[in-house]
């Protein structure tokens, strides 16, 4: 169906991932972009240097603290998804997906 659209199960995974490390999901918010408020200002410091380092576009929101926003759409890999896990100090999907993960 039309949930499919943006690599949304990606998506989902991300969300999960983010979800393992502590941080909080904005719920409102599933199409392009995943809105995650970060548990605490040295994981969002960390968030932001990891993203540099794999070179990950995030979002900050000015005026929502420790927030950023996660580009997702259709050309997103699961390589993408480690290195937003890795941004996100989540461990990598691998480490929590089933057998057909």
């Amino acid at each position: 169906g039309s949930a499919q659209r943006f690599g949304v199960p990606l998506g989902y995974g991300v969300a999960e991932g983010a979800r393992r490390a502590g941080h909080h999901i904005d719920d409102g918010a599933f199409f392009d972009t995943l809105k995650i408020r970060i548990r605490s200002e040295q994981a969002f410091q960390d968030a932001l240097v990891n993203a540099e380092i794999r070179q990950i576009n995030i979002r900050i929101y000015e005026d929502e603290p420790y927030t950023i926003g996660i580009s997702l759409d259709e050309t997103v890999t699961s390589e993408d998804l480690d290195d937003l896990l890795f941004v996100l100090g989540a461990p990598s999907s691998s480490s929590w997906t089933g057998p057909d993960g």
